[in-house]
Order: C-alpha cells, then structure tokens, then sequence
C-alpha cells in the first residue's frame, strides 16, 4: 500500500503483513497526518488482494470515480484496487491510498535477488511488458548421498521482450546460481538463456560446459533452436535443478497491481528439500 498526502510528492510504502495505522500522533501511527486525532483510521490486508480501510477515531470521505462513500467511526470499507481518496473529517485533509506493488517490502528474504531492480526504469515512457517467473532452485552436492537437495534457494525474475534473461554462476546473468564449494564446476558463467517472444516464453543452452535439459530433454545451443517454457517445467544444469513455480501471463512493467498479485500469491512451500543457507566459503 502506498500513501501520501494531496500537498506532497513524496510516498510511503508499506508492506501487507500488518495493519497500518494513520493518525495524528509521531510515534503511534505509521502515517502521521498532521492535525488529525490519534489512530483515525486502519488499513488492512486480507488475502489474496484486499485492502480494507477501517474509521477509528474519525469520519472518513471515501472519493471513488463519480460520487463520495462515508465512512462512519467503527465501519470499514473494502478499497477498489485503483488509486482512491480519503479525506478524513473534520479536518479536511486529503490522503490518497493507491494499493500497489512495493519490491522491497513484499518480497521475502530468502529471495536471491531484488525483483524492484529490475523493471524497467520508470523514465522510459517506452515500457515493454514483460512475464514474471517465480524460480526454485535445488542445489545438489556431489558428496551427498542423501536422494534431496543440499541447499535451496528463490528467486522472481522479470523477462522482458528484447532482452535475454541469461541463467549462470557469473555476476553479470539475470539469475545467479548462488555456488558453494564443488557445485560451482557444474554450471557456466552463462548457462542458459530465457527469452520472450510475443506472449510466450523459449529457453535454449547458452553453450555451457555441462549442457541443460528441459524436463529430461537436452537442449539446443541457439535461439533458433529454443523450446518452449511453461509452468512447472523443470531445468536441470548440472548439480542445479531449477523449476518455474509460477509463470504470470504477459503484463505491463506499470501494472502494480498485477505485480502485487503475482508477488502476493508466490508458494514458499517446497516439499523434501532441506533448507540451508546459501554460505560461500571465503576464496
């Protein structure tokens, strides 16, 4: 949930797992509003996408489209998924409340990397659209007897059009394979390559050492040769098995909603794997 006030530019973002209080007092409300009476209003996340403003202490003007809802003292209000305007009484202030898609709070810490790096930047007016894809990555070490994965990890990737979405053990790949030890001979500084063509996505070897496989098939070394990639297909690399959870049908880098949603929805639960942390050993 994003919120700021009509006289200012300036946003805060706050992620969905608790409640957000708006109010008039610096150190009990997370939104200060400056005027108004201590906890005059709640917001809440109930699942899967709703957000849910709750009157406290005060009235509340609810601004949709083309009329005005109030909200009386102890009621709440189930928000449209669109950006809306509160005006809480009597004060007249205006706070506007867009629910939205906020990187760095909604996403979990055992995810490899920072979904919000990388959309598209905001300056250009050009945004392409683009497929997100929730990867779970099961590394398996040579000296482990054991039929599961030693360690594993998480990652959300943004494919866009026009840019391949390279998978490797080097820095410079969109997904880094995160290497402990001896995994790190089984996979290539640039492993494989993701693209998206039109609405769908293809996967080809990027001429690595150890080859890729799509669920059980060897792959290609060219774009020409590519196959395509849904959800739950299964890629294995090496010592590295990687499956794609989730795929989101194709959606604009602007959508936060959309964006939220997918983020919102992602399974952490994977079954028969050990969960350790990804620990690299000092060179």
């Amino acid at each position: 949930m994003r919120i700021w006030l009509s006289n200012d530019l300036s946003a805060l973002s706050f992620p969905r797992h608790r409640s957000i209080w708006i109010g008039g007092a610096t150190y009990a409300d997370d939104f200060v509003v400056s005027g108004a009476p201590k906890g005059a209003a709640t917001l809440k996340f109930q699942e899967p996408s709703t957000w849910y403003l709750h009157a406290i202490a005060a009235d509340l003007e609810i601004e949709e489209k083309s009329h005005v809802v109030m909200i009386k003292k102890n009621t709440s209000y189930k928000l449209p998924s669109n950006t809306i305007k509160v005006r809480i009484q009597p004060l007249g202030q205006e706070v506007t409340l867009r629910p939205c898609f906020s990187a760095r709070r909604a996403l979990s810490s055992d995810l490899v990397a920072s979904l919000q790096e990388q959309l598209p930047c905001e300056c250009d007016f050009s945004r392409p659209p683009l497929v997100l894809v929730h990867f779970q990555l099961e590394l398996k070490d040579k000296a482990s007897t054991g039929a599961h994965a030693v360690m594993f990890s998480e990652h959300i990737g943004a494919i866009v059009a026009q840019e391949p979405f390279t998978i490797g053990r080097r820095g410079a790949s969109s997904l880094v394979i995160p290497m402990a030890g001896n995994l790190s001979a089984s996979v290539s500084r640039h492993h494989c390559c993701v693209h998206l063509e039109g609405d769908h996505l293809v996967v080809f070897d990027a001429g690595s050492m150890c080859g890729t496989k799509l669920n059980g098939q060897v792959l290609g070394d060219t774009l020409a040769s590519a196959h395509p990639l849904h959800q739950s297909d299964v890629l294995d690399m090496g010592q590295v098995r990687i499956r794609l959870a989730k795929v989101s049908p194709l959606i604009g880098a602007d959508d936060e909603t959309a964006l939220a949603m997918f983020v919102g929805g992602v399974d952490h639960s994977v079954p028969n794997v050990v969960r350790r942390p990804l620990l690299i050993p000092p060179a």
